[in-house]
């Protein structure tokens, strides 16, 4: 039986499962399958970080689980859309692009200074929450529920993909300029330690 303060990784980990099924059935084009299992990790996802906050049942492995799960769903949905021919291949391409990028940065600096503390910007949160309700928009509309279409078309082009496209480049930006001040910050500090231990060796 899990303890109480797991409860919040517990919901996480539910999400991370539920987005294998979601896979297949967009990948088969069951769309009013797929954006019901969408809204039930959304909710999940609301559910877990209220539960994580209110009750302060914050931990380490949640604070890296939540955002993987979150990347995980947007990124290989948008992926599999993309396959499906159902949005443009480049607005995959800068979704997927950018966390890549981000992911690739994060190792990096992992392995160059041994300690990396990852704070999202407010603009990677604009961009994350844009992202999960221009997917749900997305599978809603090829969903086809009656009397929806007509409303939500207007919605997909262009204004939807080009704001993807713009927030993703934006913050994909902002984070390798920030990676890369601390790492200059890193760097600059490391070497006036060497210094102080070269000029002080007792």
């Amino acid at each position: 039986m899990i303890g109480a303060k797991q409860i919040p990784n517990f919901l996480t980990i539910c999400r991370i499962l539920v987005i294998f099924p979601t896979l297949w059935f967009l990948y088969f084009s069951q769309f009013r399958e797929a954006f019901y299992l969408l809204v039930i990790a959304g909710i999940s996802d609301a559910l877990d970080g209220y539960l994580a906050r209110a009750f302060d049942w914050k931990t380490r492995l949640g604070s890296i689980l939540d955002p993987i799960a979150d990347k995980f769903l947007i990124a290989s949905c948008f992926l599999v859309l993309a396959i499906q021919a159902q949005i443009p291949t480049w607005v995959a391409a800068i979704v997927l692009g950018r966390d890549l990028v981000i992911f690739g940065g994060a190792i990096a600096y992992r392995v160059l200074y041994k300690e990396l503390e990852i704070a999202p910007t407010m603009l990677s949160k604009v961009n994350t929450a844009f992202q999960i309700i221009a997917l749900t928009v997305i599978v809603l509309y090829l969903a086809r529920f009656p009397g929806l279409t007509t409303y939500l078309q207007p919605l997909l082009d262009p204004f939807l993909f080009f704001t993807l496209a713009a927030l993703g480049i934006l913050s994909g930006v902002q984070y390798v300029l920030v990676w890369t001040r601390k790492a200059l910050n890193q760097r600059s500090n490391m070497r006036r330690f060497e210094t102080e231990e070269r000029d002080n060796p007792n």
